[in-house]
């Protein structure tokens, strides 16, 4: 049939024309890009090759804005009712058989306490048909199970992936020695040092987290190892520890949910200083979509709400 064979040697594509409706839209291939979640290369590269297969020279530059030429100004009204209906094709899909998506998040302790509960309230309003699976463990436990794709998406500090996996910095996590003031630490105003702290109990997350690396971090260079050393999986309990004086617990300076054990505590000036720890949102690229960028949108959004500054 005719058809049949106008079809098979189509060779202009939908995302072609919807690099061609949006740049017409904006005016801008960068614009276009942004609302696109795609790069300016790509939709560039798309637009030049929709040119090729239709043979038609579409944009002129009026200064620093791309106009239509006559062809592209004639063709902007098919290419609108061409959307319109991969649109309602898509929309019949959704209503005849509305799959439920699932979306498996991995989260630090961090930021399952602070941003965690609303993060999934958001999820669940906007995005319906989304089944969310959530981990809480520690970042380097989250790190493996994201490499070993049993993960979509994961919040964690100082990743270590590779090449194939996306990482955006969500913000900067300060941690901070803390202790009761019972135990007399820091009262003279000056900094607490390895030596200092060395005959009390130190509370840390175990091995190999993060946490447990920076005590590492701290005591080692100078000669001085803590006489005892508890390891907790929680943060919460570390603090009710810590404010109970039962130990000096190296926990993040912003601890959201953790208000009541927070204000039992005394923050300590270390030296030297502790490095901050970065945290990240991480994703294999191939599943990078508008829908996993909105919801890390929405995260750094609370992140900053409790305190945690964004990072570039």
């Amino acid at each position: 049939f005719e058809i049949d064979r106008e079809f098979q040697s189509m060779r202009a594509t939908l995302p072609q024309f919807q690099a061609f409706y949006w740049t017409v839209r904006y005016g801008s291939v960068r614009a276009a890009a942004e609302h696109l979640n795609l790069t300016q290369p790509t939709v560039s590269l798309r637009l030049q090759e929709l040119e090729r297969n239709l043979g038609l020279k579409l944009f002129e530059r009026v200064g620093r804005r791309l106009k239509p030429s006559r062809h592209g100004a004639a063709l902007r009204p098919q290419v609108e009712r061409l959307l319109s209906l991969a649109g309602e094709i898509e929309r019949y899909g959704r209503d005849a058989e509305p799959a439920r998506q699932l979306l498996r998040i991995g989260s630090a302790d961090i930021f399952a306490h602070g941003c965690l509960p609303r993060l999934l309230s958001i999820v669940d309003a906007d995005y319906p048909n989304l089944q969310v699976e959530v981990s809480v463990a520690f970042s380097r436990t989250i790190n493996r199970r994201l490499l070993d794709g049993e993960l979509d998406l994961a919040f964690l500090t100082n990743p270590e992936v590779p090449e194939s996996v996306v990482m955006l910095p969500m913000g900067s996590v300060e941690v901070a020695w803390v202790a009761a003031p019972a135990l007399g630490l820091g009262t003279d105003g000056g900094p607490i040092r390895p030596a200092d702290l060395a005959p009390h109990r130190i509370l840390t997350n175990p091995e190999p987290s993060h946490l447990f690396a920076s005590v590492r971090a701290w005591f080692e260079p100078s000669g001085h190892w803590p006489e005892r050393v508890s390891t907790c999986d929680s943060l919460s309990i570390m603090a009710r520890l810590a404010a109970a004086g039962l130990g000096v617990a190296l926990l993040p300076a912003v601890m959201p949910g953790l208000e009541s054990q927070w204000s039992a505590l005394r923050v300590l000036s270390a030296e030297p200083a502790i490095a901050p720890h970065r945290l990240y949102a991480a994703f294999h690229r191939e599943n990078d979509s508008a829908s996993l960028r909105a919801v890390i949108a929405e995260a750094r959004t609370l992140l900053a709400a409790v305190g945690i500054p964004a990072a570039g």
